[in-house]
């Protein structure tokens, strides 16, 4: 669904040629596009040949052909007529020279020097010429290979010769011979004759000849019998068509026919000839003219990918290819394959042109040649006519007729899609200065690596053109866009509005007959109409008429009526070398980009007013007011002239948003040749915004730029964002993450119909897929709902699978008010259906509920019995399901309706679970609604019917505590028991007990106090059973159990409350003994002596036990306190001096422990730090893979959401998290642990010392409580109080020593590891281990904090600090 449109041309002219002159090669550098050119002119009285070497060059601005040298040779029989000499001229980049091979046989190289900047530029210096070598029998035909590394020759005498780059000969071989080739296929009979079946004729038929010889192939009386050469693509076959004469044997002695011949490259050798082909046509005689006496190129091109081989069949003639009456002037393109069969042909259309003409002009077929990447064959073809004239024809019926003369020679460019050849353009060499009436194209060739340029020569001209790939369709505002499509193809234009259908190409909606294939066509930014721009400067302007079609109508009628509405021609014409690019602007003016006869590049509007440009121009496009967008080579954007603004690099893919609002609000868009999309807004001065570096076509539309991508993917990008985007506003990464579909591979976008929410695609193969992305179909769903169009809406989300929930949530106020037009808008109980059981939401159930009851009192109003389904379906779907209410409606439908209610009844249970449906029936205690719905469920009646008859004989009460027994609603059957009577109380104990209701139970019996107090009784017994024992105390209080509180209190360990409620039930004796044994029994052995000793005191009186206790857990204290006031001095001896030494000794183990560990540690770090000196490797583990310590086998993964619409459920993320979690924890205990003579245990160590040092701190604490009383109690005492204080202090001074020659060789350590296993694996290392070590600690310092908190004490990464010891004795 493309066109071939021209971009830049640039026109070198000698402004001294001779019109006798002609050029006649051409030769391309690859490297800087420029070239070389070969004119000859022929001195028959002198009999030689001059040949001038040219180069293009750029001169102030000015495109020049330069003379490089000049040669000459003699004439020679090879030369027929008017032959071309020169028949191979060449650029070899490496060597900087040029290759010349003329028919004389010589061959020449021109040495271009050094200092010249090579084709296209400035020229400086002379040019050596060297004539290399040379064929004494002359050549008539020469070709190099892709790789420019072997020439083919055909020399005078027939002979094929295969040369090296340097000139020697590689093969030499006769042309004609009469074998097929190495590749000679094998004939086992198949499809012959002899092995047909004959009927009734038998096995002789078989052996009868025809009587009728068949006739052979024949060259057209105007073949030259020049051969032509070709090579496939990659360089590893060739092929020679050339004329050949019949045998003597033959039917036709002495007759000549085609034929190609096809040979492999290494070694080389004929592979294939081609089988007889009727009308194969070689380079022709002219008609008369002299430029027209010889061939310009060669007729056979070998498609560069190497599939075919193209040449030219002709029709009508004896001896030539066979077709229908009045095909006398028929030319076909045929394709041969490498084997030598013919595969596939295209017609042209000369011959018809002439027919309708009525003439009797002659044209012939001058050249073939295909582009570098195999898409476009360009058919260089040879009027007998007059030059280019135009003529305007009588009105007729409002519509003006334009006739047209075409130029003498053209170039037509075709391509094939879906296997159809187009005829895109054709090119017509351009008008001169000089007043020249008929210029001509001598030489046609296509750039050899580049597919877009090609190079016309002419008689004093050569012409560089660049084509582009441009999809014609028009974007016109919704809803008046209709998606039409144009292709170009010959005269004709193949027309597809894709809003109504969609027509695979090469079909199309209708066609468009045109006087001439146009130079450009475009499309009318405001209207439905197309403008087309034909050589002559004639434009066209057609005004479509596509039908729209109709919401929910039928199809039918014509999809277009087109009408020509304005033809004209653009002024000051006689300026105008050529036509290239054609558009509107808005106020429908026409513009045109030319090329001026001076060679400047121009914009020219209809009237005549020329704005010419600085530089090169290479694209117009429709502008967004007045005046039409032009971009030069440079990508200097302008409007009327004026720098609008500037893009990094030429782009001609432009495409322009033009808001029907405000066109401040347009946005530019442009694609360059390196596939980066650019975005810019006019009205702004931000710099062009880059939106995609990877996209492959784009277009527009009202709200969404869409984009294709490399990666296979189409993109829809809103226009709102990329507007702030490119105004520099701040955008989140989640606005600018655009939506995304996936196409198929290569696919390319042909247009947008936002109207049809479809978006059309064309693939690689040339078939089109049209899609409907969710973005342009919510885009028009949203623009329906706001417009209160709920219908279209609907059946938009309906036909493309779009959550309905969109149609009330997108303006939940709007619908609430206009609910009831919604429903008159959708009567229908099927699509209410689907509406109302789609609604969900979430997070406001209140909204959802509240949408459900509008709508059944506006379908309840207009008909109960209408939309029965649709008002159980509110029921069913509000959140939680209300289906005691559907049923109740069942039950009212039963009473007027009862004919309706069977269908009901089973829509009902087609929504729902009908498990959930009989369990709501069963709990209205309806044992006829249960019935119905059983009956028209899937239920066996032996589960429910037995069930049914036993509840019918019980009484009403004890009937529904059944029911919501099996219901299992457990406070609704405690409910109904409560409400059968004093009987039913026992079970009601029961039944309380069984499921934990004593909750519900108080509050139902919490008037009747008996009853009361044994539900208290039981629940205390239920708190008991759950160790809830203070609980349960309260419990037995309030039941009247005191005794059984009081044990609950024990088991609480609540001694207050125990021996307040034991007092006051007069508890004494050994049994308030045997109490207070086991309370103090249990306070002391959880250190809580100060309670124990009050225990013993107030309730046992008991002093000497007191003091007993306080004496265990160090209360001295307190001791000393009873002792005093109860006058028991004795117990001072008895009891405090033994707990005081107790406690003295305790302290002074403690401590020894503590020693012998630290003394320990200091040894183990001594050896470590001298294994680490011998074993450095061994020490740090370097060959263990310490990459691999800390990773866990189960990875954790997350798999990612997706989000789509809002209106689209995603996925939930799943993580493994937990799985690895405890792993992860064992790996890091182990790893705290040390591992034995390596790094870690070094840093356990360490750490171990660290943990040290909080145990000193606690039983330095504890030595200070305890110093005063070993200072105050007796001499003895104080001896051994000294001793403990000089012992801690000792051990405190020498941990600290300890602690900084630890962490002093620490610091070697590090070092040590630094240099062992690198900077970066070291400070990872470290942060790895802290981590753990605080995850191990709980601790929570900072990693690498510079500041050493209290809390950090403990690692090994941060130095422990012993405090000062404050309370340490001064008397001691």
């Amino acid at each position: 669904m493309k066109n071939l449109t021209a971009t830049f041309s640039a026109i070198y002219r000698d402004e001294f040629a001779n019109p006798s002159q002609r050029i006649t090669a051409t030769a391309i550098d690859p490297e800087t596009d420029g070239f070389f050119a070969a004119r000859e002119r022929v001195d028959r009285n002198e009999e030689v040949v001059e040949v001038e070497i040219l180069k293009g060059v750029q001169k102030h601005g000015e495109y020049a052909l330069e003379i490089l040298t000049l040669l000459s040779s003699p004439l020679t029989p090879n030369t027929i007529g008017n032959a071309p000499q020169v028949l191979s001229l060449k650029y070899l980049p490496e060597e900087s020279s040029l290759a010349v091979i003329q028919a004389s046989g010589e061959i020449s190289m021109i040495r271009l020097q050094d200092d010249e900047e090579g084709p296209g530029g400035q020229s400086g210096g002379d040019v050596q010429v060297e004539v290399v070598g040379s064929v004494e029998e002359g050549v008539r035909a020469a070709e190099w290979s892709p790789d420019d590394e072997q020439v083919v020759l055909v020399t005078g005498d027939n002979q094929v010769m295969l040369m090296s780059r340097d000139f020697e000969v590689v093969y030499e071989a006769p042309l004609r011979t009469e074998e097929f080739g190495e590749d000679e296929m094998i004939n086992v009979g198949w499809g012959s004759k002899k092995t047909q079946f004959h009927g009734s004729l038998g096995k002789t038929a078989a052996q009868q000849s025809s009587t009728t010889p068949s006739l052979l192939p024949l060259a057209p009386a105007s073949d030259t019998g020049i051969p032509s050469i070709t090579w496939r693509g990659d360089g590893l076959y060739f092929a020679i068509s050339s004329l050949d004469p019949y045998s003597a044997t033959s039917s036709r002695p002495g007759e000549k026919r085609r034929q190609v011949r096809v040979y492999a490259r290494t070694p080389c050798a004929l592979s294939a000839t081609s089988e007889p082909i009727y009308g194969l046509q070689g380079a022709c005689a002219g008609f008369g003219r002299v430029e027209d006496e010889v061939p310009a190129g060669s007729l056979i091109a070998w498609r560069p990918s190497g599939n075919l081989i193209a040449a030219v069949q002709k029709y009508g003639y004896e001896g030539g290819a066979e077709g229908q009456g009045g095909e006398e002037g028929r030319r076909d393109v045929i394709f041969l394959e490498r084997n030598g069969l013919q595969h596939g042909s295209f017609q042209l259309r000369e011959d018809e042109r002439v027919r309708k003409a009525k003439t009797k002009e002659e044209w012939e077929v001058r050249g073939l040649g295909y582009n570098s990447s195999s898409e476009v064959l360009a058919i260089h073809i040879s009027r007998s006519g007059t030059d280019v004239g135009t003529s305007r024809g009588p009105l007729e019926a409002k519509l003006q007729i334009l006739t047209y003369t075409l130029a003498s020679i053209s170039v037509q460019l075709w391509t094939m899609n879906n296997y159809h050849y187009y005829l895109k353009c054709e090119f017509f060499p351009p008008a001169s200065s000089a007043g020249d009436a008929s210029p001509r194209f001598c030489s046609v060739k296509w750039h050899p690596e580049k597919k877009d340029i090609i190079y016309l020569a002419g008689a004093g001209f050569v012409q560089q053109k660049k084509i582009e790939w441009e999809t014609v369709a028009g974007l016109l505002q919704m809803p008046n866009d209709t998606g039409t499509v144009a292709v170009v193809d010959g005269d004709q234009l193949l027309m597809t509005a894709f809003r109504g259908q969609n027509v695979p190409p090469p079909m199309s909606s209708y066609q468009i007959r045109l006087p001439s294939p146009p130079v450009h066509i475009a499309t009318l930014p405001t209207r439905d109409s197309i403008v087309a721009l034909f050589p002559s400067g004639e434009y066209q302007i057609w005004d479509l008429h596509t039908r729209i079609p109709k919401s929910g109508g039928r199809g039918g009628g014509k999809v277009a009526e087109p009408k020509l509405v304005q033809e004209g021609r653009f002024e000051n014409g006689e300026q105008v070398a050529e036509y290239r690019q054609v558009a509107v602007d808005q106020e429908g003016q026409v513009f045109a980009l030319v090329t001026l006869k001076g060679g400047e590049d121009a914009v020219l509007r209809q009237d005549g007013d020329l704005q010419v440009s600085e530089g090169p121009l290479g694209r117009i496009v429709s502008g967004i007011a007045q005046g039409v967008i032009s971009i030069d080579m440079d990508g200097k954007v302008c409007v009327g002239g004026e720098k609008l603004d500037e893009l990094p690099s030429f782009c001609f893919d432009i495409q322009v948003s033009r808001p029907s609002e405000d066109s401040s609000e347009s946005l530019l868009f442009a694609r360059d040749a390196h596939s980066t999309l650019y975005a810019l807004q006019p009205s702004s001065d931000g710099a062009p915004y880059v939106v995609a570096r990877d996209s492959t076509s784009m277009t527009v539309s009202s709200t969404y730029l869409i984009y294709t991508t490399t990666t296979h993917e189409s993109k829809y990008a809103p226009l709102s964002v990329i507007r702030r985007l490119t105004n520099g506003e701040v955008v989140s990464e989640k606005e600018k993450t655009w939506e995304s579909r996936r196409v198929e591979r290569g696919s390319q976008i042909v247009t947008v119909v936002p109207s049809a929410m479809s978006l059309v695609l064309q693939m690689p193969r040339g078939n089109l897929e049209s899609v409907n992305p969710r973005p342009l179909v919510l885009e028009v769903v949203k623009r329906d709902v706001l417009a209160g169009k709920y219908r279209k809406a609907f059946l938009t989300c309906r036909r493309h699978r779009i959550d309905l929930n969109i149609l009330y949530d997108l303006d939940y106020r709007a619908f609430s008010e206009n609910i009831a037009s919604f429903v008159e808008q959708i009567p229908e109980v099927d699509y209410l259906n689907l509406f109302v059981s789609g609604l969900r939401q979430p997070a406001n159930h209140q909204k959802l509920n509240s949408t459900c009851d509008a709508l059944r009192v506006q379908l309840e109003a207009r008909g109960l019995v209408k939309y029965v389904d649709t008002i159980l379906t509110t029921h069913v779907c509000k959140n939680p399901p209300d289906l005691e209410a559907g049923l109740r409606v069942l039950l009212q439908l039963k009473a007027s309706n009862p004919e309706i209610v069977e269908n009901a009844i089973k829509y009902i249970i087609f929504l729902t679970n009908v498990n959930q449906l009989y369990d709501v029936a069963l709990g209205m205690y309806d044992f006829k609604l249960v019935l119905m719905i059983a009956q028209y469920s899937q239920k066996d009646p032996k589960e429910y019917l037995p069930f049914l008859r036993e509840l019918r004989e019980l009484d009403k009460h004890y009937q529904k505590f059944r029911i919501d027994d099996y219901l299992e609603r457990r406070e609704k059957a405690l409910e109904s028991l409560k409400a059968g009577g004093e009987e039913r109380f026992e079970a009601a104990i029961a039944y309380t007990a069984k499921y934990d209701l004593y909750k519900k139970a108080l509050e139902l019996w919490a008037t009747e106090s008996e009853e009361v107090k044994a539900i208290y009784d039981i629940y205390g017994d239920y708190l008991f059973d759950q160790r809830e024992y203070y609980d349960a105390a309260l419990a037995y209080l309030l039941g009247d159990k005191p005794h059984r509180a009081i044990n609950a209190y024990e088991k609480a360990h609540a001694w207050r409350e125990l021996f307040a409620l034991a007092s006051k039930q007069k508890i004494e004796g050994s049994e308030l003994e045997d109490i207070c044994d086991r309370v103090s029994e249990y306070l002391s052995s959880h250190s809580r002596h100060l309670e124990a000793a009050q225990i013993a005191l107030d309730y046992q009186k008991n002093v000497d036990q007191a003091v007993h206790t306080l004496c265990r857990g160090s209360q001295f204290g307190e001791a000393f306190r009873l002792i005093a006031l109860h006058s028991k001095e004795s117990l001072i001896e008895k009891e405090v001096y033994p707990g005081l030494e107790d406690a003295h000794e305790q302290l002074v183990d403690v401590y020894d422990e503590m020693e012998g560990q630290l003394d320990k540690e200091v040894f183990r770090v001594a050896e470590l730090l001298q294994k680490m000196v011998d074993d450095p490797e061994s020490f740090f583990m370097i060959e263990s893979e310490p990459a691999m310590e800390n990773v866990d086998v189960m990875t954790e993964a997350t798999t990612a959401v997706t989000g789509f619409t809002r209106y689209t459920v995603a996925q939930t993320a799943i993580t493994g998290t937990s799985r690895t979690t405890a792993a992860s924890r064992r790996k890091s205990r182990k790893k705290a642990t040390g591992r034995k003579g390596t790094v870690d245990e070094f840093e356990y160590l360490l750490s171990s010392m660290g943990r040290l040092v909080t145990r000193v701190e606690e039983k330095t604490a504890e030595v200070s409580d305890l110093l005063p009383y070993l200072l105050t109690t007796s001499a003895e005492h104080r001896e051994l109080g000294t001793e403990l204080q000089e012992k801690v202090s000792s051990f405190r001074t020498k941990l600290q020593k300890c602690l900084e020659e630890s962490w002093q060789r620490k610091e070697e350590v590090d070092v040590a590891r630094r240099k062992a296993m690198g900077e970066e694996d070291l400070d990872a290392s470290k942060e790895q281990w802290l981590k753990e070590q605080r995850r191990i600690h709980g601790q929570a310092a900072e990693v690498g904090s510079g500041e050493q908190t209290p809390q950090a004490t403990g690692l090994a990464g941060v130095k422990p600090v012993i405090s000062e010891w404050k309370a340490k004795s001064k008397f001691l």
